[in-house]
C-alpha cells in the first residue's frame, strides 16, 4: 500500500506482472536452448537499525497480492496467475520456516487481507455465480460470502471493512454499508473514527461516524502514525518513476519533505512510536526519521525490497524481496 490519476495499484501490478512476464519468458528460451531455467523465489529477512541481516524463510513463490498476519508469523498470498490455469488457491506462508498450507482452494480471486485480531481473513472473488466479499477463518475453516462487494479494509477492531470506488464501509455485525466519498485507497486511523484516502490526486480525511469530509494534502497513498497525529504520503513530481516522501499534521498544515526516489508500489511502515519510517528505494530499504535530515539504508537486495513490519521494540524490520534463482 495517480499521475493525474490513474489507479495507483493497477499501476504497480501492470509492472509487476509485465516484468513477470519477460522473467518467463526468458526462462523458457534458457530452458530451450538448453540452459538454466530460473524461478521466482520470494524471501524473509529481518535487518536491524545496525544493518544485521538475518535469513528467515526462502519459498518457491511469486504473489500477485498478500497480507502479513497481525504476529508477522504468517504470510497470506495469491500467486501469480499461470497461463490457462482456472484460478489459484489461497496459500499461507510460514515466514520464519519453509512451511506452507493451503487456506482456501483454487477459484478465482483477487485480494486476501488478514483481520487485525488474527481470527479471520478477507477476501475478493470467488466464482462466476458467486464473487465479491468472502471471510474465512485463520485456519481455513468456515469460508462464506458475506456481500457482492470489494471491501478489504479493515477497521482496528476487526468489525468494519472499508473499500475503494467509492470509499465506503461495511459492517460486519449488521451488514449494512455506508457511503463515504469517492475515492480509493482506505487506510483507518488507529483508533477507527476516521478513513484518510485518495481522490483526484489529493489526501481526504472522512469522519467514519458523520462523513464529513475534509481535505489535507496533494499526495496518495497514505499511511497514518501509530498515535494518529500525523500522515504520511507520497507524491509524484514528474510520473510514476519520481516518487518522494512527504508527512504531514493531521490537523493540516504545510507537508515536509521526507525522501526523493522511492520505489512504487511498496508501502510505507511507520514504527511502533513513530519515531521512523521504513521505505525502498531501488534495491535499498531505509529508514528515516521524520524531523531528520538523512535516511540510513539498512539492507540491499539484488531486486526490489519490500518493507513489512517493524518489530515491537522499534530495532528491527521484517522484509520480503523476490529473487530469481536457479538453485
Amino acid at each position: 500500500m495517480p499521475l493525474t490519476a490513474p489507479n495507483y495499484g493497477q499501476v504497480v501490478r501492470l509492472l509487476f506482472s509485465s516484468l513477470l512476464a519477460a522473467c518467463c519468458l526468458l526462462g523458457l528460451a534458457a530452458s530451450a536452448n538448453g540452459g538454466s531455467e530460473y524461478r521466482e523465489r520470494l524471501i524473509f529477512r529481518e535487518v536491524g537499525l545496525d544493518g544485521h541481516k538475518r535469513l528467515l524463510s526462502r519459498h518457491d513463490i511469486s504473489p500477485y497480492t498478500s497480507s502479513l498476519s497481525p504476529d508477522y508469523k504468517e504470510f497470506a498470498y495469491i500467486a501469480q496467475q499461470c497461463v490457462g490455469c482456472p484460478g489459484n488457491p489461497v496459500m499461507v506462508a510460514d515466514v520464519r520456516s519453509p512451511r506452507e498450507r493451503v487456506l482456501v482452494e483454487s477459484r478465482t480471486w483477487y485480494g486476501v487481507s488478514w483481520a487485525p485480531n488474527g481470527r479471520q481473513l478477507a477476501l475478493n472473488g470467488g466464482t462466476d455465480v458467486q464473487s465479491g466479499l468472502w471471510l474465512v477463518n485463520a485456519d481455513g475453516s468456515d469460508l462464506h460470502h458475506v456481500a457482492n462487494t470489494g471491501h478489504l479494509t479493515w477497521s482496528p477492531d476487526s468489525k468494519s471493512l472499508a473499500s475503494s470506488r467509492p470509499i465506503s464501509v461495511l459492517s460486519l455485525e449488521t451488514g449494512q454499508e455506508r457511503y463515504l466519498s469517492q475515492g480509493y485507497g482506505p487506510a483507518w486511523s488507529p483508533d477507527g473514527t476516521r478513513i484518510a484516502f485518495t481522490h483526484n490526486s489529493v489526501i481526504d480525511v472522512a469522519s467514519v461516524r458523520t462523513g464529513d469530509v475534509r481535505r489535507l494534502a496533494r499526495g496518495v497513498g497514505p499511511s497514518w502514525s501509530p498515535d494518529g497525529r500525523r500522515i504520511a504520503f507520497i507524491r509524484y513530481m514528474r510520473d510514476a518513476y519520481h516518487i518522494s516522501l512527504w508527512v504531514i499534521s493531521t490537523r493540516g498544515g504545510k507537508p515536509r519533505r521526507i525522501a526523493r526516489g522511492l520505489s512504487p508500489g511498496a508501502p510505507l511502515i511507520w514504527s511502533p512510536k513513530g519515531r521512523q519510517i521504513a521505505f525502498n528505494r531501488g534495491d535499498g530499504l531505509f529508514a528515516k526519521r521524520p524531523d531528520g535530515d538523512r535516511a540510513r539504508l539498512l539492507a540491499r537486495e539484488n531486486r526490489a525490497i519490500v518493507p513489512l513490519a517493524w518489530s515491537r521494540d522499534g530495532r528491527r524490520v521484517l522484509y520480503s524481496a523476490l529473487i530469481r534463482s536457479n538453485e
